[in-house]
Order: structure tokens, then sequence, then C-alpha cells
């Protein structure tokens, strides 16, 4: 009996066929069974009697001594028979899954189907003429689908050695039920030269005629004189001249009546069946070939200057060279190469942590804080979130003294901490594994209570005594929390689904997500420099934390041409949403979230000045409309839209999620190998996607002239919002500043224009003048900064704080007491205070007060 008694043989078959190899018995290299009459070979992974079909065999032919491989049409073995042999091809075979055999080794391949010097479905067995067999050297065998490969731990026909793994397939994905990938490596270029050249030689030697040898052999031949050879010479023939088929089928049909005697009818079918292949194969090729002459052709620098440029997503932000995002930018562009967007809108987020819930904007719609959230996205390593996060991070713990928590709380744990903590930053280089959680059945409205806590709603918890007294009820309450969060985009996929964006959650997030090509930087040592401007920007992030720690709850003002603006054009873009030619759910949910992030960026702005200003102005205004229009919109709607990608099952979207990762560009070959699909299925989907213009293809053509059929997926970015709707010169362009906009006044205020506004700043005044009274001020320091200059004809539009790089905390306090100098005026003396109407004396005051 064959198998041992720890039933080698059976063991290794049920782990082959886990796999989706099709294996069977054998007897001295001779199969058990034939395996092609009973039609083995067209079973494929996925039938629902797969592995009992094969496991059978084995129960039947207890006399097997080894376990062969059926070869797929895509697999290929190279069959080694000497130590030279090895030798010669040892560096295309160094990670090719390898068998020890008697006398040499065996390599396994497969591949992706090739079209002659174009990527296509046409079959290696075409490739190579049809022979499933045949040697490249005297020691050396290329072995083809349909035929047998021995497996280890079969029993070598010499009843002595055993077949071993050199490299076994474990390291490698097996073939699965819907996964046709297999551990092998792909057929070296070598290889299928060696392939193609012996089908081609094998062609010539077909149809190449002596003269009247076509003639003679139309006439008939002899059982026992090639007869089967003499067919296929025939039907090559008339296949290269363009013959149709059905003449060729006749003509094939009337020769065997002349052969003596006539092939019988089985034999006949066959030799058909063969030469319609070769036909329908030969109309596919010249099919295809017809087809690709229509598509352009692009060289390689052109490819790689559409991968550089396929992402056109960017943010790009306007602000003057002395503003805090621009140095907190320019900084980390000095130390990393990081993505640009990552560091922008991680300076908007240390502003936003820095404010510490001490300002807001007060609206009819309600009452809007600068608390940001932030989410970075990109690949591991390459993208430098980590680094970027830490830049953030590092600054903001060593200019405040103040930790970040990590804890991944559970619902409940985190309402309780904000009962002693209302104002929280959380920071998250990797935030997959917290979103996991938050998804969890035990975290039910885990979701929601975040939407609460970002929007500073009360919250209401009672929990379970537990037998142990009064059930315990806290309130939570007067939030102000701010995320820095990141993940890769596999893991976002995984762990983040759209249920947390239909709750709200997801859609309060500011998206970069960059995947643009960019210079990468090495690694390199700090210099004197470096440490010169990390001290600037960490001196100005301390100045800012500390005016902002010390001060009241201060209301935000906004110019009446930026409210007019914000008011009239947020309007407009809602108006077109809701019309039925714009109308989408997801866009509407976006934009009602992101709208209100206009006036939290523009209040960040106007903080990130070198002289905090407390009144939103209209330049300040458009930057923020424009970072949302222009590039939150869109990369919010891009995230969602790669969560609701079922790449499992809908291989459209697998195919772009494979484009996506490989910049936008592909040739067939490439993209073939990484779906990992049928080809019929594959090719119909790139039809499709060809034909809603979701793709380009088009031909690459090398520096030595070898072309390849390449994918191109069109920039998704273009078109993901309306640009009628959002269409950022269009809708300033369209907006007319009043008429008779007021230029910068000086403060003025009367006892009969007192209103509740004016109240309320004085009230905030007040508290700082009680900072100011407990805080010792030098005279110098007083002397050595810039007054600050009114700006309207409220005090909640003064810009109060000059920040220069090198101004200490007490400094900052001096320009406040040159307003609490302007608080102890009497009322009256204020009211005084005369605006002249004169434009020359306008200029010669606002010259003289810095403007």
């Amino acid at each position: 009996m064959g198998l041992t008694s720890d039933n080698l043989l059976l063991d290794a078959a049920h782990n082959y066929l886990s796999r989706g190899w099709r294996v069977i018995p054998t007897v001295k290299k001779i199969p058990c069974v034939a395996y092609k009459e009973a039609g083995l070979d067209r079973i494929v992974p996925g039938h629902p009697d797969f592995e009992e079909t094969f496991l059978t065999l084995f129960e039947r032919h207890p006399e097997a001594e080894g376990i062969a491989l059926i070869l797929t049409e895509d697999d290929c073995v190279l069959d080694l028979d000497s130590p030279r042999a090895e030798d010669e091809f040892r560096n295309i075979v160094v990670n090719a899954v390898g068998i020890k055999t008697a006398r040499g080794s065996k390599f396994l391949f497969t591949r992706a189907p090739y079209f002659n010097s174009i990527d296509s479905p046409i079959t290696l067995l075409h490739c190579s003429g049809g022979c499933h067999k045949f040697k490249i050297r005297d020691d050396a065998e290329i072995i083809l689908g349909g035929m047998l490969c021995e497996l280890p731990p079969g029993l070598h026909k010499n009843g002595t050695f055993r077949y071993e793994w050199i490299k076994g397939p474990d390291s490698g994905i097996s073939r699965t039920k819907l996964n046709f990938a297999d551990p092998f490596s792909e057929i070296p270029d070598v290889i299928f030269s060696e392939i193609c050249s012996h089908g081609d030689t094998l062609r010539n030697e077909q149809r190449g005629f002596a003269p009247g040898e076509l003639e003679e052999l139309l006439q008939g031949v002899a059982e026992g004189e090639g007869r089967n050879t003499a067919a296929i010479r025939i039907a090559g023939h008339y296949i290269g001249k363009n013959t149709a088929w059905v003449d060729i089928e006749l003509l094939l049909e009337g020769w065997n009546r002349k052969n003596r005697p006539p092939m019988s009818r089985k034999e006949m079918d066959g030799i058909l069946q063969s030469a319609k292949k070769m036909y329908t194969e030969k109309q596919e090729a010249e099919s295809k070939k017809q087809t690709l002459s229509g598509y352009r052709t692009v060289s390689d620098s052109e490819l790689e200057e559409i991968k550089n440029t396929h992402d056109t997503l960017r943010l790009n932000l306007d602000l003057p060279d002395d503003h805090f995002v621009t140095q907190f930018v320019e900084w980390s562009d000095s130390l990393n190469d990081g993505y640009r967007e990552y560091k922008i809108i991680t300076a908007f987020w240390l502003l936003s942590a820095l404010v510490q819930q001490k300002v807001y904007s007060r609206w009819s719609t309600g009452t809007i804080y600068p608390n940001v959230w932030t989410f970075l996205i990109g690949p591991s390593t390459i993208s430098r979130k980590t680094t970027v996060i830490d830049n953030g991070r590092d600054i903001y713990i060593s200019a405040t003294g103040n930790k970040i928590p990590d804890t991944d709380y559970s619902l409940e744990g985190y309402a309780e901490s904000l009962v002693e903590t209302p104002v929280l930053n959380c920071v998250r280089d990797e935030v997959s594994t917290l979103l996991s959680k938050m998804g969890q059945k035990y975290n039910d409205g885990y979701f929601e209570f975040e939407c609460s806590m970002y929007d500073g709603k009360s919250y209401v918890k009672t929990l379970a005594s537990k037998g142990k007294g009064q059930p315990q009820t806290f309130v939570v309450e007067n939030t102000y929390i701010t995320k820095l969060y990141a993940t890769t985009p596999v893991k976002l996929a995984s762990s983040m689904s759209t249920r947390a964006f239909d709750s709200g959650f997801g859609f309060r997030f500011l998206y970069a997500c960059p995947s643009y090509s960019r210079e990468l930087k090495g690694h390199r040592k700090l210099t004197d420099e470096d440490t010169k401007k990390w001290a600037s920007i960490m001196e100005r992030t301390r100045n800012i934390y500390n005016i902002f720690k010390e001060a009241p709850l201060i209301a935000f003002e906004i110019d009446d041409d930026a409210e007019i603006f914000y008011s009239e054009k947020t309007l407009e873009i809602l108006n077109k949403l809701a019309n039925e030619e714009f109308c989408n759910e997801t866009l509407l949910a976006v934009w009602g979230r992101l709208e209100a992030y206009i006036i939290k960026l523009a209040m960040l702005i106007e903080i990130g000045k070198p002289q905090i200003s407390l009144k939103i102005s209209l330049d300040s205004l458009l930057i923020a409309f424009s970072m949302v229009c222009n590039y939150f919109v869109p990369s919010t709607i891009s995230v969602y839209n790669q969560l609701l990608e079922d790449t499992k099952f809908n291989n459209i979207e697998k195919i772009i999620a494979e484009l996506r990762k490989m910049r936008g560009v592909a040739t067939h070959k490439e993209l073939l190998n990484r779906c990992k699909l049928v080809a019929k299925d594959f090719n119909e989907c790139v039809e499709t996607m060809n034909e809603s213009e979701a793709i380009e293809i088009v031909i690459a053509k090398s520096k030595n002239n070898k072309e390849a059929k390449t994918y191109l997926l069109k920039d998704e970015n273009v078109n993901i919002v309306p640009k009628e709707v959002f269409n950022l010169e269009r809708i300033i362009s369209t907006f007319q500043i009043p008429q008779g906009r007021q230029v910068p006044q000086v403060l003025r205020v009367s006892n009969e224009e007192d209103s509740s506004e004016n109240l309320e700043t004085l009230n905030n005044f007040n508290e700082l003048d009680r900072t100011l009274n407990n805080t010792n001020i030098k005279e110098e320091d007083q002397e050595s900064i810039e007054c600050a200059i009114p700006q309207s004809n409220n005090s909640q539009g003064l810009q109060i704080f000059s920040l220069g790089s090198n101004v200490s905390y007490p400094e900052n306090l001096g320009t406040l007491a040159d307003l609490r100098n302007l608080r102890s005026m009497k009322v009256s003396d204020i009211h005084d205070v005369k605006v002249t109407e004169n434009p020359e004396d306008v200029l010669e005051f606002l010259e003289k007060e810095g403007f």
C-alpha cells in the first residue's frame, strides 16, 4: 500500500485541496485515473464537490505512491535535471516555489495572460504552439497547463527518493473559491521568451511548405504518416490567410475523406476543435490589435507625469509669512517631507487647542466655537502622518505643560472623564483601534454622544446602583473637544463604517487624504537653525495659550460685508443643493456639517495673526470659504465614497481601489495580477469602466519600443462635487460689497449708544483688567511693545494682542495694560473722541497708527 501508516499522501491531499490545488494519486509518475477523460482538469475551486471529488480518488487507489498537481492553463513548471542547469537558472528561481527531485529540481510559476507584445488573455499553450511539454536545453524542460507535476511527499518512480520542498507554498496565498491567486512566482521574462520562441518555431515549421508539399498533403495522408500534424499544418496555413472558418472546416472534412483510411469521427472532432481554437484566438488577437490602434500612445515620461499629477486636490492657503499657520508649516517643512495638507490642518488644530473654549461666535442658528476635528489619512511610513502629528503634539505639550490623554475610554468612562475635564484635546496617530471599539455593541450610542460633545450640548447619564445604594447621575456640559486623528485608508475602511457617518460623527471631521507624488527626504541631524525655529514657534504657541488661559469668554465679531457674504453665499449653496439637478443626500450631509467650519477656520485665522484679532474680516472669511469648498467638501465625500466601496463582491470597485493604490496608472498585466480576477470578468469590467469614462485606455510605449496596454484612472476629485455649486471664483464674482464700507475708526462709545453688545464687551475688559492687576508688568516691557490699534466702532473688534515670536507673556500683558488706560477713561471722555470725516485726515491717522 502506498499510503504510510500516518496517511502521508492523504494528509497532503487535504492540505493541497484546501488551497484549491487539483491533485490526483499516481504510481511511478503514472496517474491512477484518466483525469482528462474524467474531466478533472475542468473542475475549478468553488465547485460544490471540489474537495470530495479529488479525495475520493485517493481513497479508491490505496496503491498510490505519489501525488500530482494538475497544472492550470496559466501554470508553468521549469524542470532542471542537472546541477549545471540549476546553476544556469539560479538567478530567476531564487524566489520561486521549488521542489527537490531525484536528479535536480523543478520550480513552479504562474502568469497573467499575454497578448503578443501587448497584454491580453491569450493562453500559454497558444504561445508555445500548442505544446504542453518541451525541452529548452538537454537538461531543462518546460511543462505547461494540463500536464502533471509531482508534489511532496510523493515517492519517485525509483522507489527510494521522496520529493521535498525547497521553498514551500506556505509563504504565499492559496487558491480559494473566489480567488485564483497562488504562491507561485510570476513567470520570468526569460522563460516566457523561451515559450514564445518555441511556439514561433513550431508555427513556422507547420505553416511553411516546400514547393508542391501542400498540394500533396491535400490529396490525403496514409495512417502512420503524421496525419494529425498534417491536419494542423493545413489548418494553420488557411487560418494565416484569414480564410473563413466554415471554409476551413469543409476543407478539412474533405481532406479526411481522402486519407487512407479516414480518421475516426472522434479523432477528427479533436482536430477540428484544436483548429477552431487556433482560428478563434487569431480572430481575437486581430480584433484586439485593431482596437488598440485607436488608443493614444504615451511615453514612459508622460506616464510618470500622469502619476505625479493624478491627485489634483490640494489645500492651498494664501496667508502672510508671519501668520502662525505659515510659520508652523515652514518649521515642519524644514524637518520632514510630510504632506503639506497634514501640516496645515495640524496647525489649525493647534490653534484650536490653544484657544481653550474662550472665544465663540453667535449666530441665529446657534453658537459656534472654534474647536476642530481633523483626520489625516495616508499610507504607512511614506505619508509621514505620525511625524507631522508629533510636531503638533510636542509643541502643544512643551508650550503649555499639559498632558494629552491617550486612554481608549468606554462610552461611560468617556462621559465621566468629561465631567471633570470638559475641555479636552484628543490626539491619536493611529486611531483605528479606538474607532473599532466605538462601533462595538457595548458602546452603542458612542457616535451620537460624540456629536453632542462636538456641539457642546449637555448630556445627563444615570448609572445603575448595582445594589450599592442610589443610582449615580452625572452631567456633562460646556464641552470643548478638539481631535487630531490619523490612520491608513485600509485601516479606516476596516474600523469605520458608513454608520459612523450616518450618525453625523464622520461628517464632523476635516479630512486630509493626499496621494500626489512629492519629493521624499532622508534623515539628517538637527542643526542650530532647527533649534531656533523650534524655539520661535514654541514661544509664540506659549504666548497664545497663556493669553487665552487668563481671558474670559469673548464674543467674536464679524465685519458687515463678511457677515453678508457668509449669509448670502451659504444660503445660495444650500438652495442649489436642494434643487433636483444637484440634490444628493451625501452632499447635503457634508455641507450641513462643514459650513460651520467656515466660521471656525475664519476665527482661527484671525487668532493666528501676529496681532490677534477678535473680528472676522472678509479676507479671512474668503480663505476659510475656499478651504471648505475647494478642499474639505471634496475630501470628505471622497473618504465617504471609499467606505461605500464593496471591493469583495464588486469587481469594478475592486479594480478602482487597486488602481488608486497604484497612483492611477497600471498596465493590463499589473492590474490583472493585483485584482486576482478571471481574465474574462476583468476585461468586461474595464470595458465598462472605459465606456463610463472612469478610466482611459492608452498604449504605453517604453524606450525600447515595447508596447503595453495601460489603464489610467480619471481624477476622481475633478467631478466629485458640482462646479456649478462650489465654484468659489464665481461665488465671489457675484458678490457685491456693500457701498459705503466703513474704514476702521477709533472706538466710540456714548451713553445714548450703550447697547447690550457694548456692555458685554466692557464686562470682558473688566475681566481682563482683573488679570492685569494681578500681574507684575515692567515699565520697559510696556514701552517695547506696540500699542493695540482700535479697529472699529465696537471694542470687540480690537486687535488687542501683539505676538512677535520673540515676545514673552508678561510683555503681551503689557499690551493689554494700554487697554487698561483706555478702559479707565470716563465714558464722557470716550464720547468726546472725534472721528474726522475728511479722507486726508483719515489716511494720516491710519499711517500714524501703523495701518
